[in-house]
């Protein structure tokens, strides 16, 4: 049994992993953030630390996950201007925190800890080491910055070992800047990870980066990324505020306020994705969590590409340039399967056109579910399921529950535009105010079989259609239309079109039923023609028990073999 695309068994797995990874997290963080209570309250340091002198206390507990257990260790604290570290805005500061992270890993791992200042980061930046937490007296107090013009392919943090990895690594209550305005190299990233496992980025901000915020790149698995502000990252249209690439699985990237300032629309809020450009192979990026983050202002805000069983949810996308949410096949041209797109806000610029649509998918299983999506641009849908190039025809595919709202935006796409596949369900949406675009269209660029267009309410539509599926010279069949409601459509439009239209073209159109659905004009001046109009002479169309009221040229327009 299936539920919502996902298999009952994977739902049941998924969702205890997701339990269990974020309980073991919130432990972890409640104990490191007591720890820094102790620090900051002045009991863990002298008020004027001697360069190299290490400071430390061992009555503070981290945990640690080994073989899936947690184990409570004694671990220490050490300051890193006991290193030498001065905070000025000044002095390189890398070396003496690179000291103090050295350090807390040889005596197996603690708390970096980085007192409020201005911390500025030369050379390859803040190599990290497992086990080891730096934490700082929060955003905007604790600020590590990267020097001015560093070398391409340098970062402000990444762990030690990009072959090896690293696990158990904790970055928080930092202020990151990439000192972005005094760069030339563009490939910086503020935190880079590669192989890391069962770590956490919490509560720091990552700001003026020329590449991505967090780049998890290579097999990053079960690690939290939560509560961060990153803003103005990339250059142009390369960068990502966060991106799991490359068989990264069971990340949770919750919570996050994302922003680009970049005016070349190619940045991405979040990405994950099956394979790191010019690394051919499959790869894909399986069974992360995207949840309750906020993204504003870039060229995508979500991406999902060649991956399997990800959730989108709960996230807020303003002003995207392309696309809100996309997922599919990717740079691999692996199908998608399963991933479910649940419960999100997506809003369009209200100037400028947007390129494709607020929630654009492809692939195999795939569930867009209780979405909100308004004011899109032309030449954008609100939600688009695109054809698919990799050999697999889409499959299972569920848009059920959306709402779909464009008040006062041309839409020259649909509010629900589908290209092809097999066993589509468009059900229980609510679409209203689309200016110059049908409430659902088929605008085939390949067949479609088994496509159900149930429970729909589909009203205010400026001169155009409310339904409108055609053949487009491909074949369409077994279709259902049944039990929609469609009200005052083509306004604005004198001449008028049509509740719901079937038109046969130059493919095949075969096993059509229009059923128990309601047409239903109400204006003073009504501009729905026909309830439902059959056009080019279709065969095999059934029908029957439609109720039409207020049309201005009757029910039912053409032949279909019912009525």
């Amino acid at each position: 049994m299936r539920k919502g695309g996902i298999s009952m068994k994977r739902f049941k797995i998924i969702t205890m992993d997701f339990v269990g990874i974020m309980f073991v997290f919130a432990f972890l963080i409640a104990r490191y953030v007591s720890a820094v209570s102790i620090i900051d309250s002045g009991t863990s340091e002298p008020a004027n630390p001697v360069v190299g002198q290490e400071f430390y206390r061992t009555d503070l507990y981290a945990h640690e996950i080994y073989d899936g257990q947690w184990v409570r260790q004694d671990k220490e604290v050490r300051n890193v201007k006991a290193f030498g570290a001065k905070g000025d805005g000044i002095t390189d500061d890398r070396a003496a925190i690179q000291l103090a992270v050295n350090s807390v890993a040889n005596a197996g791992g603690g708390i970096v800890y980085v007192p409020a200042g201005t911390y500025m980061i030369g050379g390859v930046g803040i190599k990290m080491l497992e086990n080891v937490a730096i934490i700082g007296a929060g955003m905007g107090k604790s600020v590590l910055k990267m020097t001015a013009g560093r070398a391409e392919g340098t970062h402000l943090l990444e762990n030690d070992s990009f072959f090896n990895g690293n696990k158990r690594l904790i970055i928080a209550d930092l202020t990151l800047d990439g000192n972005k305005a005094n760069q030339t190299a563009a490939g910086l990233t503020l935190i880079r990870f590669a192989k890391v496992t069962f770590s956490i980025v919490r509560n720091v901000e990552l700001v003026h980066g020329r590449q991505h915020g967090i780049d998890m790149t290579d097999s990053n698995t079960d690690n939290l990324i939560i509560g961060n502000v990153i803003d103005d990252f990339g250059l142009g249209s390369v960068g990502f505020g966060i991106v799991a690439i490359t068989n990264s699985h069971r990340n949770r990237i919750i919570g996050n306020w994302i922003r680009s300032q970049e005016t070349g629309g190619g940045v991405t809020g979040i990405g994950i994705d099956d394979v790191t450009s010019g690394q051919p192979g499959i790869s894909p990026s399986n069974e992360n969590i995207v949840m309750g983050n906020t993204i504003v202002n870039t060229g995508i805000g979500i991406m999902i590409e060649g991956s399997h069983r990800n959730i989108i949810e709960g996230n807020t996308i303003t002003n995207p340039i392309s696309i809100g949410i996309q997922v599919d096949e990717g740079q691999n041209l692996i199908a998608p399967i399963d991933n479910r797109v649940v419960n999100n806000v997506v809003v369009g610029p209200t100037t400028g056109q947007t390129q494709y649509g607020a929630i654009h998918v492809d692939g195999i299983g795939t569930v867009v579910e209780n979405n909100s999506i308004t004011s899109f641009a032309s030449p954008a849908s609100g939600i688009l399921v695109s054809n698919i190039s990799s050999g697999n025809q889409n499959r299972h595919i569920r848009i059920v529950g959306n709402q779909i709202d464009n008040t006062g935006i041309t839409l020259s796409g649909a509010g629900i535009l589908v290209k092809e596949g097999r066993d589509i369900s468009i059900t229980g949406n609510r679409i209203t105010n689309i200016d110059q675009a049908p409430g659902i269209n088929l605008n085939l660029s390949g067949d479609i079989t088994y496509l159900r267009i149930r429970d729909n309410y589909v009203a205010e539509i400026t001169r155009q259609i409310g339904i409108y599926v055609a053949d487009s010279g491909f074949t369409l069949k077994d279709v259902e239309i049944t039990d929609n409601i469609v009200v005052n459509v083509s306004k604005g439009n004198p001449a008028g079109d049509s509740g719901i239209v079937v038109a046969k073209s130059t493919g095949i159109l075969d096993r059509v039923r229009v059923c128990r659905n309601r047409i239903i004009d109400d204006q003073a001046t009504p501009t729905t023609k026909f309830g439902v109009l059959l056009s080019g002479n279709p065969t095999n169309v059934e029908v029957i028990r439609n109720q039409v009221a207020g049309t201005t040229n009757g029910a039912v327009s053409g032949a279909p073999d019912g009525v």
